[in-house]
């Protein structure tokens, strides 16, 4: 039995003859390894809106090295009969990626899971002002929206003449807003973001102001 702990461990032996002759001391050494290696993606899981490469690294520390990961793209549990790891990973679909490593000692980590959304397509949504209404006498309005996506509604932007835009803010289903100055039709452009970031198409409404 080698001594308790990790690391390079040196067993002594010696030998003694019919004539109580005894050898020199020889050594050996191996090195102790029970700890299992440690793999991390990069990119780590999450949602993106263009084509994902992924990253396998492996890290043993101080033990005897990594010697293969394995890995899944199909969402199934990958053994040592699995794809093996060389090169970087590309999702191009939404993919689950499992995977593991093994180490020169035969240690093998537990499967870890990423789970990578792909996601291209921009959000749908509406607005109105003040439900749909035709005339207003103040400048002040409620904006009524909507947006719908795969994968979430992030963020929404504004605009009076689709030029300047407001700071893109969390998505809410109404918003106070403020038309531009002077009577006559207005026009609120909106804009939507996805959880992938993929920005929506121009969504606009118009009210007719009449201060007189």
């Amino acid at each position: 039995n080698l001594t308790s702990g990790d690391g390079t461990k040196t067993v002594y032996a010696k030998f003694k003859d019919g004539a109580n002759n005894w050898s020199d001391v020889w050594p050996e050494m191996i090195v102790l390894d029970t700890t299992a290696p440690s793999t991390n993606a990069s990119p780590v899981e999450g949602v993106y809106n263009t084509v994902t490469v992924v990253t396998l690294t492996c890290n043993d520390g101080a033990g005897s090295g990594c010697d293969k990961i394995y890995y899944t793209t199909a969402g199934s549990t990958p053994t040592t009969s699995s794809n093996i790891y060389y090169s970087t990973i590309s999702v191009s679909v939404t993919t689950t990626l499992k995977y593991f490593a093994v180490d020169l000692a035969g240690n093998s980590e537990s499967v870890k899971t990423q789970l990578y959304t792909i996601d291209t397509i921009s959000p749908t949504g509406s607005i109105s002002i003040n439900g749909g209404a035709i005339y207003t006498n103040t400048a002040n309005v409620t904006l009524p929206l909507s947006c719908s996506d795969s994968s979430g509604c992030s963020q929404m932007q504004f605009s009076n003449d689709n030029t300047n835009w407001s700071t893109p803010e969390s998505y809410a289903s109404t918003k106070a807003w403020t038309l531009a100055t002077g009577g006559g039709t207005k026009t609120v452009y909106v804009k939507f973001k996805d959880g992938a970031s993929n920005w929506s198409l121009l969504y606009s409404a118009a009210i007719f102001v009449d201060r007189v």
